[in-house]
């Protein structure tokens, strides 16, 4: 995690939602790495996971994290400040892939005004 608290030259999105979300220099710098994972360049970078599905199946709690350095840090706090997924965790939904769900939702937040099929990688079966 060295590194994401020094000063960093970011693109314009991440400043305004860095405004917009208050977010300190080190989510700034952190949600930096999240938008270059989410591009189509720097394949495998982001995982996502289901934590948990509620009894009645209509939500599920959701985890995430980037590679940096060869480190893993965890993204679910910046996906809770950024309002993707609430204050529990948790995304609401049944019927759909809640992880495609919130990767798209972070990309719209991060590339807004951009087509999501030009700019993500497909996702790869392992």
């Amino acid at each position: 995690m060295k590194n994401l608290n020094k000063e960093i030259k970011l693109p314009k999105i991440i400043h305004t939602l860095g405004d917009k979300y208050q977010l300190s220099n080190f989510d700034k710098n952190l949600l930096y790495v999240v938008y270059k994972a989410v591009s189509k360049d720097y394949k495998n970078n982001l995982f996502l996971r289901v934590d948990s599905v509620s009894k009645t199946g209509m939500s599920r709690k959701i985890a995430g994290a980037v590679v940096y350095n060869q480190d893993i840090i965890s993204i679910t706090y910046l996906l809770r400040k950024l309002k993707i997924i609430d204050k529990r965790n948790s995304i609401r939904g049944c019927g759909m892939d809640m992880l495609f769900e919130v990767s798209y939702r972070l990309f719209l937040t991060l590339h807004q005004g951009k087509r999501y099929q030009d700019k993500l990688s497909r996702y790869e079966g392992y």
